[in-house]
């Protein structure tokens, strides 16, 4: 029988997303440019594996997360959904777009941010022109209602969705994490090269998006991609580093391809600015990969394909005075803190060792006092007592103005913990302490 991790799926998942958005990048672009199929390969493998050489060629493959991994399922929603704009009673495109909004909705916040912000500015600006132009005709609302019932049954499913997140008692836990994340703080925008390169293709796309004014049907097009290139934006806006902009450059590069383009000065504009991109792009990898040769052919040539957190084995045990110690606690749940390697459900302890809402440690450390607080007291108004069992050593806190609580376990003011039992092993230490009341 095939053992295969969890891990092991996961980063297959993201190679194999890095690879279905680079396909529709090139065919976009070989389409738009004509050039060389070698010229284009060669960009969109250092623009989408290797950030076009940005901080030593550690791009988006080594930071997944802030790449397509995040963005990908969003970008799916929107492409289906615009050829269901162009081709109409498609069953199968509506099946697949539906599909994938739900997947988009669930995959994580920003990702339902995004769709959510593209679709709805295009059934806002929609309804916008129908409403003007209302009173000019005959107007037969049974008839329209026909016209429109993909936009009425879309619109009621989204308003639906947002509300039922509103009103959920923890909605806050999805952003808190982020907003009190040292590293997710603002920054000013910055005045440089790479924030005017930003900015010149927001104008064009703009651009782009005026000129089809006149064209109801292309217009509504581009505003839904208009609508995912300001969604994606908000992701360098919120923290405005080089970094993120070369994160999103790969998808507002692809959306201005994606938008339909009237003018022959627009189209002869799109076509420069995208060559000018690939040619000093391609430079500026070439200059990274030369200036770093030994660290791109040791991971060109590595056997290590994939670079996985440190997990505790899966039948860790603990020590037998430690496990006939846990018996004498019947019925009372156990959260194992294994330091600094991550641990998958052990079927060895009681609750799998996920007990306690804490882990990961440094995630949950994050949240307010009053979030933490919260959290803590309401476990134990059903649970009266609580096992910790820690590996190596455990330190606890109760208020945010303590040193170093990133990897501290969070008591609070009405908890108190006592210390059961220590053994020394021969790999680690293990002490058990019991958490009650006070």
């Amino acid at each position: 029988m095939i053992n295969i991790s969890t891990s092991d799926v996961l980063v297959c998942i993201i190679i194999f997303l890095f690879f279905i958005f680079y396909f529709l990048f090139f065919f976009k672009i070989l389409k738009i440019t004509n050039l060389p199929i070698t010229t284009i390969s060669l960009f969109l493998c250092y623009l989408i594996f290797g950030n076009i050489g940005h901080s030593n060629l550690a791009g988006a493959m080594f930071i997944p997360s802030s790449s397509v991994y995040r963005f990908l399922p969003s970008l799916i929603t929107i492409i289906l959904f615009s050829q269901i704009l162009i081709k109409n009673n498609n069953n199968i495109l509506l099946f697949s777009f539906y599909f994938s909004l739900l997947i988009s909705l669930v995959w994580s916040i920003e990702s339902a941010l995004f769709v959510l912000l593209s679709l709805g500015s295009f059934f806002v600006v929609k309804l916008s022109f129908f409403l003007i132009i209302k009173d000019k005709f005959n107007l037969n609302i049974i008839s329209s209602l026909k016209n429109f019932y993909l936009e009425i049954l879309l619109g009621t499913l989204l308003f639906v969705i947002v509300l039922f997140f509103i009103n959920l008692n923890n909605f806050y836990l999805f952003y808190e994490h982020a907003l009190n994340s040292q590293g997710s703080l603002s920054k000013e925008i910055l005045n440089n090269k790479i924030t005017l390169i930003y900015l010149y293709l927001l104008i064009l796309c703009y651009f782009v998006l005026r000129d089809s004014l006149k064209y109801k049907n292309i217009f509504y097009y581009n505003v839904l991609w208009f609508g995912l290139f300001v969604a994606y934006s908000s992701y360098f806006l919120v923290r405005s580093v080089d970094s993120n902009v070369l994160n999103i450059l790969p998808f507002i590069l692809f959306i201005l391809c994606c938008m339909k383009v009237n003018s022959k000065h627009l189209k002869e504009l799109r076509v420069n600015t995208i060559i000018t991109i690939i040619f000093f792009s391609l430079i500026s990898s070439m200059i990274s990969t030369i200036q770093n040769k030994e660290k791109f052919f040791k991971n060109l040539l590595s056997s290590n394909f994939f670079n996985k957190p440190e997990f505790l084995k899966k039948d860790y045990l603990p020590d037998i005075k430690i496990l006939n110690t846990i018996k004498n606690y019947p019925n009372t749940a156990l959260t194992l803190v294994s330091g600094n390697t991550i641990h998958s459900k052990n079927l060895n302890l009681p609750k799998f060792g996920y007990g306690l809402p804490i882990l990961p440690l440094e995630h949950f450390n994050i949240l307010r006092l009053s979030t933490k607080q919260h959290l803590v007291d309401k476990y134990f108004i059903n649970n009266k007592k609580h096992l910790l069992l820690c590996l190596n050593f455990c330190d606890f806190y109760s208020l945010d103005n303590e040193l170093n609580i990133r990897n501290k376990i969070f008591i609070g003011n009405n908890i108190k913990f006592e210390k059961i039992i220590e053994v020394e092993t021969k790999k680690s230490k293990e002490i058990l302490y019991i958490l009650s009341k006070k």
